[in-house]
């Protein structure tokens, strides 16, 4: 995606809760995976990230994917922040994970939007307030308040404001 919010760090004090699942002790786990006890802690802890084989033995011991092991240890809070760099009149709002992007929208009517999607995404518009015409591949959509519309960013696209229009923009990368 054009622009991703990738966090500080990963929080892989999720491992602890790992272990006390299936009631492994750090011992125990340093001699299944060859990491030593005290990068385990460290790793455990948050003082340090793991090295892509570390990352690979963990997820490995545990029965999952690096990307599944990598999706749990992601934190799921992040601040809304505001986008003035992408979006000049100051009525936007954004937040972002390494996997999808949520905006929301207050447009007044011929407001023009300065967002595309990045090629490669898919899109869902859901108009919370107001109403919005959208079209999509030479196709019209008329979104009222509570509608939402879903489609891919390669597709040629434009959105009009009938009136005062109030929408979140969901964007994640399209399975590959």
């Amino acid at each position: 995606m054009e622009r991703r919010v990738k966090p500080d760090s990963y929080d892989f004090s999720v491992l602890r809760e790992l272990r006390s699942r299936r009631r492994v002790t750090l011992e125990s786990l340093s001699d299944a995976t060859g990491i030593s006890f005290s990068t385990l802690t460290r790793i455990e802890t948050n003082q340090n990230q793991p090295s892509l084989s570390t990352l690979s033995a963990l997820a490995t011991y545990f029965g999952m994917r690096p990307a599944q092991l990598l999706e749990i240890a992601t934190p799921r809070t992040h601040q809304v922040t505001e986008s003035p760099e992408d979006f000049t009149d100051g009525s936007s709002r954004f937040v972002g994970w390494p996997d999808l992007e949520l905006r929301l929208f207050r447009r007044a009517p011929g407001e023009g939007l300065n967002f595309a999607p990045p090629v490669g995404t898919s899109q869902i518009a859901w108009v919370l307030n107001g109403r919005l015409r959208a079209r999509v591949l030479g196709q019209d959509h008329e979104l009222p308040a509570g509608n939402a519309l879903r489609f891919d960013a390669s597709e040629d696209s434009e959105m009009k404001f009938v009136e005062d229009t109030e929408f979140i923009c969901l964007t994640w990368p399209k399975a590959r």
